[in-house]
This record gives C-alpha cells, sequence and structure tokens, in this order.
C-alpha cells in the first residue's frame, strides 16, 4: 500500500504496543511492541497541527536478514491527540519497565 498519501487511521495504544489502523479498509498496516519503534511528537509552529510520528525499521522479506544500516521507516500521524499518544505509550513503558522512562525512547 502507498503510505506516502494522507489516510484516515485510527490509532490503538495498550499493554501490547501501538497499533495503527486504515479507517476506510479496516486493515491493520501497523502493530509494533514498544520495544521495536521510537516515537515522538511535532507541533506546527505556524499553526495548532500536531503530528504523533512512530520510526521503526521494516522487516526483512522471509528468509532475508535486515541490512545493519537499513534507514528507518516513519508513519506520521496528525492528530490533536498526539500529545495523549505519546503519554500513553510513555506510561505503558513505565509499566512494563519500573526505572525506565518513556524519555528514553
Amino acid at each position: 500500500s502507498d503510505w506516502s498519501s494522507d489516510v484516515l487511521v485510527r490509532v490503538g495504544v495498550n499493554v501490547d504496543g501501538v497499533h495503527v489502523i486504515d479507517d476506510k479498509k479496516n486493515l491493520v498496516m501497523l502493530s509494533l511492541p514498544f520495544d521495536e519503534f521510537r516515537n515522538t511528537t511535532y507541533q506546527d509552529p505556524d499553526s495548532d497541527d500536531m503530528c504523533f510520528i512512530i520510526e521503526y525499521t521494516k522487516d526483512a522479506p522471509e528468509g532475508q536478514e535486515a541490512p545493519p544500516d537499513a534507514e528507518p521507516e516513519q508513519l506520521i500521524v496528525w492528530s490533536q491527540q498526539a500529545y495523549m499518544m505519546q503519554t500513553l505509550v510513555e506510561r505503558y513503558i513505565d509499566i512494563d519497565a519500573p526505572g525506565r522512562s518513556g524519555a528514553d525512547r
């Protein structure tokens, strides 16, 4: 699928990780446990637009190893709930690994 265009999505954050679902097709686009992605938020200084950015390494095709220098992929979710998503990720990480802060990701 072409992720370079805008797609309406739903984002779920739970004890298993983060999950991004194509709202129109009702299809899971991405589902990652916390240890397989990095995340951050960004707010456009010229507007109120905010986004939740998920950075991850794409799995290699079956039977192949991913190159060690593989560039990470980014999935950018523009949403007024970006900071809430970030907070949920941080809290679930804190619950899963006491003593480790979500800010370390």
